[in-house]
């Protein structure tokens, strides 16, 4: 999850830094706590990318069950492949 965490600054177009982030322990529990789900995308030891995604959170109650994606990240060497949405289709039917 350290990868994933220093990743952010990037992955968030830089709307963070890591300045600003609470400890690596405290987002990803907060982000476990709230129903999402994270995926660590790895080549052997080297993270290639990662994927938060979670509920739709919403002020308005549906009946539809709504899922939203809170972050797809890739190195920048891993970008412009397919990667990401070949990782969306294998997983949009799970």
């Amino acid at each position: 999850m350290k990868k994933m965490y220093y990743s952010i600054p990037e992955s968030s177009s830089g709307m963070y830094s890591l300045s600003e982030l609470s400890p690596v322990e405290e987002v990803y529990y907060n982000f476990l706590e709230k129903g999402d789900s994270l995926i660590d995308l790895s080549n052997g030891s080297e993270m290639v990318g990662h994927v938060h995604y979670g509920p739709q959170r919403e002020d308005r109650v549906s009946i539809e069950e709504k899922g939203h994606i809170y972050d797809l990240y890739f190195v920048k060497k891993r970008r412009g492949k397919g990667a990401g949405r070949q990782l969306l289709l294998q997983h949009a039917v799970n």
